[in-house]
């Protein structure tokens, strides 16, 4: 009885499932004959396919060569990267991520045709992982890539990334946006964070960094520039940094070859309870300053960094530097915090800068100075 009642049941799903299948086949060649459109999955397809015969002709391949010395300033084997990156004028600028280009000594660009041209490298930005490259070479319309706008993004907008993972050039991918606002920490070294990253499951991986991202109708939405990975390849969280900072910094490097960004020039790390209690500190909240650029806000204002450190989970510590609590008022828990608030005032302006030292609390006035970003 029970084969019985099984194979009743599965004959009747064989027979729901062929008369639903031919509902949807009907459907379908009824919508093409009646109004000459296509299916919605080939539709998908031909826009894919026309957004990559549109834009790839402005996506470029990137090798890096970085000569280097040993100790004994003896020559080291030549470190070749790649990178990918999109032409933005007829002037020959091309955009990129700063980490693809970081201490090369020599920058190639390559065309889908094959041909490779020297590059130079105009501007970086490592707060924001951009650069700018200039190559000298004839730049038609069909070469340069149009630039959208990220704000008015939505998540599960379409997202194609185009570039050179792993050097095979011309690699498409497509996915969605599936986050925005996101933050990702800059490589600058002061604790910056790059903000309203998108997040997409377009597949990125090395040598996609600095590629262009996408959207429907061809234009640029982010530069792709990391993923999240557990195993080391690409997990289907990828971040791509929004066209709309691109636009907002280019100026810059193109015209001074750096960005310049009010700032109070110190990093350190983000204080709790837990941790508090595991360095033996005062107070449970603030910026514990791990370093102070020298020449700047902090510096002149006498903000110090300690000299002796210890181990702990997240790395070496140093503990004996002042503690930031407030700016102006207004607690300090976190570099993302301090930038912010310092980012709410104009360069020259005078701040109140509350820290803990020596177990004091104690109130200094900087005036706030220029970071210049460019690590070239």
């Amino acid at each position: 009885m029970i084969f019985k009642r099984f194979f009743s049941r599965y004959r009747l799903l064989l027979v729901i499932g062929a008369v639903v299948a031919i509902l949807v086949v009907a459907a379908a060649c009824s919508g093409g004959s009646d109004n000459g459109q296509t299916p919605s999955f080939l539709s998908l397809e031909q826009q894919v396919s026309s957004v990559f015969e549109e834009t790839s002709p402005s996506v470029v391949n990137i090798t890096t060569i970085i000569l280097d010395r040993d100790e004994q300033m003896r020559p080291l084997p030549p470190q070749v990267g790649t990178g990918s990156g999109f032409i933005v004028d007829k002037e020959g600028h091309i955009v990129t991520n700063n980490h693809v280009v970081a201490g090369a000594t020599e920058v190639q660009v390559t065309w889908p045709n094959g041909q490779t041209v020297s590059a130079e490298v105009v501007g970086t930005d490592p707060s924001a992982d951009l650069a700018v490259l200039k190559i000298d070479i004839s730049v038609s319309d069909e070469m340069i890539a149009s630039l959208g706008d990220s704000d008015t993004l939505r998540v599960g907008n379409l997202a194609v990334a185009i570039g050179s993972p792993f050097g095979f050039q011309q690699t498409l991918t497509v996915g969605v946006v599936s986050a925005l606002g996101r933050s990702l920490q800059a490589q600058d070294g002061y604790g910056t964070e790059i903000r309203e990253v998108i997040q997409t499951d377009a597949a990125i991986n090395p040598g996609s960094s600095g590629g262009p991202l996408f959207d429907s109708n061809g234009d640029v939405i982010g530069v792709t520039t990391a993923i999240f990975t557990l195993g080391g390849g690409f997990e289907g969280i990828g971040f791509a940094i929004p066209i709309n900072t691109v636009k907002e910094v280019m100026p810059d490097l193109i015209g001074q070859g750096f960005v310049l960004r009010p700032s109070l020039g110190v990093a350190g790390i983000a204080l709790n309870p837990g941790r508090s209690q595991f360095l033996g500190l005062p107070v449970e909240q603030g910026i514990l300053i791990q370093k102070v650029r020298p020449g700047s806000a902090g510096d002149h204002a006498g903000l110090k960094a300690g000299i002796n450190s210890v181990e702990t989970p997240i790395g070496p510590v140093v503990v004996d530097g002042d503690i930031l609590v407030e700016v102006e008022g207004q607690p300090i828990d976190s570099m993302a915090t301090l930038n912010d608030v310092i980012r709410e005032h104009q360069v020259a302006d005078e701040v109140e800068v509350v820290i803990i030292r020596d177990g004091q609390r104690l109130t200094v006035v900087a005036i706030i100075g220029q970071l210049t970003t460019a690590m070239r």
